[in-house]
């Protein structure tokens, strides 16, 4: 085998073990792997070994079975309970009850599942639903856009960016009120500390976002 062909045949296996590492990892077993990939228990431990070879076909379905887990894992870690339904846009007319909410938390955890995992969404929100903006904990805004059906994919990508934007103008004003009440807070406690000051060490605010 030429060099140039084994360095890439080598590279598509460290691919391939990688990514049965990884599934292994997040504690699937042999005999899950192997009904994900349709390759037996025998080949997934040559697959393992030191020299092994694994073909472009194989690493792509290890590669697909390593997603699924860690999809699979994410859904059981992102529970739709911890999701707190924000914002809402809708057509006119659509009632929101307590059970669509439920439903919506259901979808949005799942598709926070597959963004982390990297995997398509799988389920839009219901007919007339466009967008919503969902809390996860105290400091997390989930924004989640459904596939919206269309036949033609220019006004369908459109239509995304459109509900896109109108949500983070939703995240943008909750932030904007949340300062707020931040600059309030802030200003109370200051009154506090007058009454109670105590020789303090200085601290210096470091900040990793990045501008811009």
């Amino acid at each position: 085998m030429e060099e140039k062909k084994l360095n890439a045949r080598l590279d598509i296996t460290k691919r391939a073990q990688k990514a049965i590492r990884t599934t292994l990892a997040l504690g699937f077993n042999l005999t899950w792997l192997s009904k994900e990939t349709g390759y037996s228990n025998t080949s997934v431990t040559r697959a393992r070994q030191k020299y092994a070879l694994v073909c472009e076909e194989a690493m792509l379905l290890y590669e697909k079975a390593a997603r699924t887990a860690f999809a699979e894992r994410c859904k059981s870690i992102i529970l739709p309970e911890c999701l707190v339904l924000l914002d809402l846009c809708t057509h006119r007319g659509v009632k929101i009850t307590k059970d669509i909410q439920e439903e919506l938390c259901k979808i949005a955890a799942e598709h926070m599942a597959c963004g982390l995992s990297l995997d398509p969404l799988s389920k839009p929100f219901p007919d007339k639903i466009q967008g919503g903006t969902f809390g996860l904990g105290d400091s997390v805004i989930l924004i989640v856009v459904p596939s919206q059906c269309s036949s033609d994919e220019s006004d369908k990508e459109a239509n995304q960016i459109q509900v896109k934007i109108h949500e983070l103008e939703h995240v943008e004003q909750r932030g904007k009120y949340q300062a707020q009440l931040a600059k309030k807070e802030i200003h109370k406690l200051r009154k506090e500390l007058k009454k109670c000051q105590k020789s303090m060490p200085s601290v210096i605010y470091h900040s990793f976002l990045e501008e811009g």
